[in-house]
């Protein structure tokens, strides 16, 4: 696990694999509680959609941020359904960074490559961009005349443009 002590020191990883999560073993008990909730495919293989969902637990596993006061997870960009995961299969997280923006009020917003692989197959399950926003912790108490969290002002982090590539599992191509 990748360890940050503050939001603003993912800037230095732009362009960095940060890391890979455990293995995950796809289960019937998942999909089936996946397909009853969204109405989806019956438990023969997982959704594309379940493993966009498992995102944010296998982003917990791979970095830590500390010094935010609150994590948002604000959306994804860029998603790319690949190769099916069956029942049994296993799947992994693999994450860069790709930007850093300061937002108002003490925020960051930090854009992720996300790769979610499959064991044994050598190809991505889900390919997407991922936006997570931190709020700093504020650097004095009390809220401001507007109620936000006071933060210092800085400039914005440059918004990096390329997408790293990620390190495909062994065996098979990003």
């Amino acid at each position: 696990m990748r360890l940050f002590s503050t939001p603003d020191q993912l800037d230095s990883a732009v362009g960095e694999e940060l890391g890979v999560s455990a293995w995950r073993t796809v289960t019937a008990e998942m999909v089936s509680r996946f397909g009853d909730a969204v109405g989806g495919p019956g438990p023969v293989r997982a959704d594309g959609y379940l493993m966009l969902g498992m995102i944010p637990r296998m982003m917990s596993e791979i970095l830590a941020v500390a010094g935010t006061a609150l994590i948002l997870n604000k959306g994804v960009d860029r998603v790319r359904f690949g190769a099916p995961v069956h029942l049994g299969g296993r799947v992994r997280g693999r994450a860069c960074v790709v930007s850093v923006r300061r937002r108002p009020r003490g925020f960051w917003e930090v854009l992720y490559h996300v790769r979610i692989e499959v064991d044994d197959e050598g190809a991505a399950a889900v390919v997407a961009d991922t936006i997570f926003m931190y709020a700093a912790e504020a650097t004095r108490t009390g809220p401001t005349p507007d109620g936000a969290p006071h933060s210092p002002r800085g400039p914005e982090r440059s918004q990096r443009d390329a997408v790293p590539q990620l390190a495909a599992a062994p065996g098979g191509t990003s």
